[in-house]
């Protein structure tokens, strides 16, 4: 799906999802402007009165601002041509992490959670025994294979062990592997995921000192605190001098240590390139301006590149520097890498490379290569006569790009004329520059292997394996496959989430580039792409579902996530279609079921899934960025927009401007769900003290309940069933305390990291929070009693053979209290037929709340083919009922026919699905759930002798061609004999493909004496060893025994013919 820009000030895409929006997109476009008609940004540091700063400039430092980052960002506008992002989206993400923590006009003060968590981290460093550990990770549980991880901004190898990897998260703290990826653990003490992490130095003398960059180097959208330094293998961090003041808003990009001497080191950070050299006791600042990397020549030469300013030599280990002429640059360079690799094979020690994007359109501006040191250049591509290396296209033919996001490059050390650069794709050349192609793309196209999009590191291996870091995690180029080792990396950024509240274990996650997600106990699958936001589950309606997409872009499935239906977007100037915030307010009303509401600049609501909607404006042109509604009156709402609050209600039936607040920006608002007279209002403020606010007359009076919380933003306000309130910080969640009027830390085992969204799951009795960098985790509610759980699901094939129901129930145990067995209950009903088991399970370790575990198999015999209602119930002999029954329906086949149905996606897979139907009767015997991008799902059928539709549907118009996006998708259907039924790869069949087959059972079951029939000689022959339990003649199911099943079998085929062929 293609979104265009809002009109009022940014542009950019979801990857495509629904193609009618897609004449709506192209209309706005973002420039390529003729080179010399836009003004340059190279400007000295210090800018002069009367010089406008480059955008990227107000993103940083004392005088960072929003506002005016923004409005320099809209006046370039105008210099673009290109459709695709030129750096927006990235933008957005820095905008709305500083409006959140800062507001308008202020600042984000990089270095105040350092500040403030001194005594939560100092807590975290004495680990609690694992028994006392309440929160855990819930999800995201896999990596699908075009969705991600989350962002990685830079991998080191240790020079101490080859297979150890380090991975720098910029919202998820540091991390590593000793098995070259496999597996992933936090190195450390768990304090750092709140920081930014850019860059990491292994001293190559002592494998347990390490110094870390801090600050989010690519998007800025996290804390800095500068230099870190650990001499303990991570148990404790200290700031070196080079460390940060909250005012400054600074960000470290690059370490690079000396190649000879280990107390001499360059740090770039965005104030200017630092030197040390007594290993970090003191720091000089040698070059201003943003030093976004550097290279050591030799023992004295070194080049560093700085953004809006170009290369830099020193010949002095920094004390002089002299600009490098960069041809072709036209005044025009941005950021800029540069890369060099002294003993790599055919090689000159005193060549090496830069490439830049464009300071504006932050698309492809040139590559460059230096045969003596840097101190002349060669342009040998350029955005006139080479590929933009820095698009989305596999052929470079596009003019997109977001360099100060995703930009780097890296030599081959085996090969010096082998040159990888990345951006949104990776690209390479074997010629120092001259010819080049894309061997590794965001979408698989054409010949090209897939990797996650937006790449931030690359490190070539001595065996020529390339390991990329991007923002869908860390993956490995060897050969002709690329790898994705992102699995264990807890690292998702969440924007929001949802908690279904009538089926045990259903949630969405809404994430940074990286979609929506739903969540089920037995699959998980992003239903939607792009950066997903507020999303929740209608419980009226089965199988329906709404999430939203960046400035209010809001859709609905009314197929469990199957498909997924644009119902508001943001191409208007007013009504439901207006622009909103970039993450808009989206929630289902707790008083009026099925009634939906997103507050935008006026508030929008619908009673029909979003087909019609009714608004109410009078709140002024701004974006709301804060919602609460109540369940008290169907027509009572609070909204803020930035520092102001708005409340409406059936009496005042108009928006008024609620007073007495500070006038700072507002982090959430609540209204009480006992006493519509109560409100919380949370702020994104730094001072202490100045957290949350209350009413309990509707705004005539406020007061001051911030006393416990850290002084940090507070982001997400949410009351409980009981009536407790917790809240939401950048160290973890505080609960409220009405005696002591005060907060405290709810549970341990949390990982100190930004809380942005906490909802109840009271099916599970937990808490579940979203987190902005270390993805979804739970924890017992206070109110959890001691025994208590649920069956979320039952693993089995949807169709069995053989008269035959088995399966396994999946349970989930939510008490407080450790359970060491459970019963269930089983039912198997067909109209007035009711089949009864007891299954009982010995647990061999008691099960902890949040555990999840499989239950032994039940197994039960049927009289009838057909669809079967089966239904579990957990109990307890000492506890009684373990949760609510948990009911699901399989169909028993008879004597059938088995097959397997295999199907893989293409790149654009969200918007496919397909049923699988009985061509007599219609009736839809199996559908499809929601299946990522480029993934593969396999089952076992086992289906009557019949006729049959698979019916497949796609909303996208392209069938499994993947036209969009260049990698094809296909399903098989195989018999028994691995036969060939139905089949298709990389079809275009449009939006409907209707595929008709029958089967029959291809051998011929309870023929007993070979006549090619069965008769009643067959029978009789059932009926006289039936009883049997060994060795069992006329043992049609194959379970060593003659029972009801084997006669059944017979029945369903008597009087039948064989066909043998």
């Amino acid at each position: 799906m293609h979104a265009h820009r809002p009109s009022d000030w940014a542009s950019w895409h979801v990857k495509q999802f629904a193609p009618n929006l897609l004449v709506l997109a192209v209309l706005t476009l973002c420039a390529e402007p003729t080179l010399g008609q836009s003004p340059g940004p190279n400007l000295p540091v210090d800018t002069p009165v009367g010089q406008v700063k480059a955008w990227s400039e107000w993103m940083s430092g004392p005088d960072a601002s929003l506002v005016n980052a923004r409005e320099a960002f809209e006046n370039q506008a105008e210099w673009r041509t290109e459709s695709r992002s030129c750096g927006e989206k990235p933008f957005a993400r820095w905008a709305w992490w500083a409006q959140s923590r800062g507001g308008l006009t202020a600042s984000v003060a990089r270095s105040a959670w350092w500040q403030a968590s001194e005594d939560w981290r100092q807590t975290a460093a004495v680990l609690p025994p694992d028994e006392d550990v309440q929160w855990r990770h819930v999800a995201p549980r896999s990596v699908p294979t075009h969705g991600g991880a989350g962002r990685i901004n830079r991998v080191r190898i240790d020079p101490h062990d080859a297979q150890h990897w380090y991975a720098c998260a910029p919202a998820g703290g540091l991390w590593h592997s000793w098995d070259e990826g496999q597996t992933w653990d936090v190195f450390g003490v768990d304090v750092l995921a709140p920081l930014g992490v850019t860059d990491l130095w292994i001293d190559p003398e002592d494998a347990d000192h390490l110094w870390l960059a801090t600050g989010d180097g690519n998007g800025g959208d996290t804390y800095s605190i500068g230099v870190l330094e650990t001499t303990d293998g991570g148990a404790t961090w200290e700031p070196l001098e080079l460390s940060f003041e909250v005012e400054q808003g600074r960000t470290i990009y690059a370490i690079r240590p000396h190649p000879s001497k280990s107390d001499t080191v360059f740090v770039g950070t965005d104030l200017g390139l630092f030197r040390t050299f007594n290993a970090g006791m003191t720091f000089d600042l040698v070059h201003p301006g943003a030093a976004r990397d550097l290279v050591w020549v030799n023992d004295s030469i070194a080049v560093v590149g700085v953004e809006n300013q170009g290369v830099y030599r020193t010949t002095d280990c920094g004390a002089n520097w002299v600009a490098c002429e960069l041809p072709e640059s036209d005044n025009s360079a941005g950021r800029i890498q540069l890369a060099g690799h002294p003993n790599a094979d055919g090689m000159s020690p005193d060549t090496m490379y830069a490439v830049a994007g464009h300071y504006f359109q932050q698309n492809f501006l040139a590559f460059w290569r230096s045969v003596d040191g840097g101190l002349t250049w060669t342009a040998e591509a350029t955005r006139d006569d080479g590929p933009n290396l820095l698009g989305y296209t596999v052929s470079g033919a596009d003019g997109a790009g977001q360099a100060f996001w995703d930009l780097c490059i890296a030599v081959d050390p085996n090969h010096g004329n082998r040159v990888l650069v990345g951006g949104v794709n990776l690209w390479e050349t074997s010629d120092g520059g001259a010819t080049w192609n894309c061997p590794v793309h965001w979408q698989g196209a054409s010949d090209a292997k897939y990797a996650h999009a937006d790449q931030h590191s690359i490190t070539v291996l001595e065996d020529g394996r390339v390991v990329l870091g991007n923002d869908g995690g860390v993956f490995l180029w060897e050969g002709e496959e690329v790898m994705d080792l992102s699995a264990g990396l807890e690292i998702t950024q969440g924007y929001a989430m949802a908690v279904h509240p009538g089926k045990a274990g259903h949630l969405m996650v809404g994430t940074q580039d990286n979609g929506t997600t739903l969540i089920q106990p037995d699959f998980e699958a992003r239903v939607l792409d792009g950066d997903g936001f507020h999303a929740f589950f209608d419980p009226e309606v089965e199988g329906r579902l709404y999430a939203s997409a960046y400035y209010g872009l809001l859709y609905r499935s009314d197929d469990g996530g199957r498909t997924m239906t644009n119902i508001a977007n943001y191409f208007q100037a007013a009504g439901p279609n207006e622009v909103g915030a970039w993450q808009t307010p989206f929630q289902l009303h707790p008083a009026v079921p099925g009634r939906i509401v997103a507050a935008k600049k006026s508030l929008h609501f619908s009673d029909d899934g979003g087909n019609t909607w009714t608004s109410w404006g009078g709140m002024g042109a701004a974006r709301s960025t804060a919602m609460a509604l109540s369940a008290l009156d169907p027509e009572a709402v609070l909204v803020a927009k930035n520092s102001q609050v708005y409340w409406r209600d059936s009496e005042s039936t108009s928006f008024n401007l609620i007073s007495g607040l500070p006038d700072t920006e507002v982090g959430d608002v609540a209204i009480d769900s006992q006493d519509i007279h109560t409100w919380w209002i949370s702020f994104g403020v730094y001072d202490e003290g100045q957290q949350v606010w209350r009413t309990d007359d509707q705004g005539s009076t406020w007061e001051n309940v911030s006393a416990g919380l850290p002084a940090l933003p507070i982001q997400v306000l949410t009351q409980l069933d009981d009536g407790s309130v917790v809240c939401g910080s950048d160290l973890g969640v505080h609960l409220w305390n009405e005696e002591t009027m005060a907060w405290s830390s709810l549970g341990t085992g949390l990982p100190l990291t930004p809380v942005v969204d906490i909802q109840e799951d009271a099916s599970l009795n937990r808490l579940v929070v979203s987190t902005f960098g270390r993805g979804v985790w739970a924890c017992p509610l206070p109110t959890a009693p001691a025994k208590a759980g649920a069956v979320t699901g039952i693993v089995a094939n949807r169709t069995q053979c053989m008269g035959l129901l088995s399966g396994q129930p999946r349970f989930h145990f939510s008490g407080t209290q450790a359970l060491n067995g459970v019963h269930f209950a089983l039912e198997a009903a067909q109209g007035n037929l009711l089949i009864q088991d007891t299954v009982w399970t010995a647990f061999e370790a008691p099960l902890v709340h949040g555990d999840e575990v499989i239950l032994n198999a039940f197994h039960v015999e049927v009289p009838n083919a057909g669809v079967w209602e089966v239904t579990v119930h957990a109990w307890s002999p000492e506890q009684g009922s373990l949760g609510a029954p948990f009911s699901t329906t399989v169909v028993a086949s008879g004597l059938g026919h088995t097959s397997t149905f295999t199907w893989w996606g293409d790149c654009e897979n969200v918007d496919m699905r397909w049923e699988l139907r009985d061509a007599t009767t219609q009736d839809v015997i199996l559908h499809s759930v929601p299946l990522s991008a480029a993934d593969t799902v396999s089952q076992n059928w086992c289906l009557s002798e019949g006729c049959y539709e698979l019916v497949w549907n796609d909303e996208g118009g392209d069938g499994f061609s993947g036209s969009y996006c260049g990698e094809p998708g296909g399903y098989a259907l195989t018999g028994p004999f691995e036969d060939i039924i139905s089949d298709a790869q990389g079809l275009d069949f449009g939006e409907e493909l209707t595929v008709a087959f029958c089967v029959s059972v291809p051998w011929c079951y309870a023929d007993f004496n070979g006549d090619g029939t069965r008769s009643v000689d067959d029978l009789l022959t059932m009926l006289s060893d039936f009883g049997c339990q060994s060795l069992c003649f006329a043992d049609t199911d194959l379970d060593d025994s003659v029972g009801v099943s084997d006669l059944m079998n017979m029945l369903s085929v008597f009087g039948q013919g064989c066909s043998i062929d």
